[in-house]
């Protein structure tokens, strides 16, 4: 990633726009990292798939508590992804 400090390309801004000129001068927007919008990215993907996990008594859970835990789970898992795509492609830009 030229010279870029290995990890820290994540915290670039996936979108970024050089300078909006304000009244004021110059302002950076920076919009989302890109781990953010990778993240965001693997939960759309996630969430357009039919999901056929149900809930059942057994989980000794509330309905309400297996819906949450399911998201939890689903959103670690989405940063988990965008973690993984960020620290392959360093590898091969390396």
């Amino acid at each position: 990633m030229g010279n870029i400090p290995a990890g820290e390309n994540r915290h670039l801004s996936a979108f970024p726009v050089t300078a909006v000129h304000s009244e004021y001068g110059p302002i950076t927007e920076w919009g989302l990292s890109k781990r953010e919008y990778f993240a965001a990215l693997a939960m759309q993907g996630m969430a357009s798939v039919t999901d056929d996990r149900y809930w059942t008594k057994t989980y000794g859970m509330t309905v309400e508590e297996w819906q949450a835990s399911i998201l939890e789970r689903d959103a670690a898992n989405a940063v988990r992804m965008a973690d993984a795509l960020l620290a392959e492609l360093e590898k091969s830009n390396g």
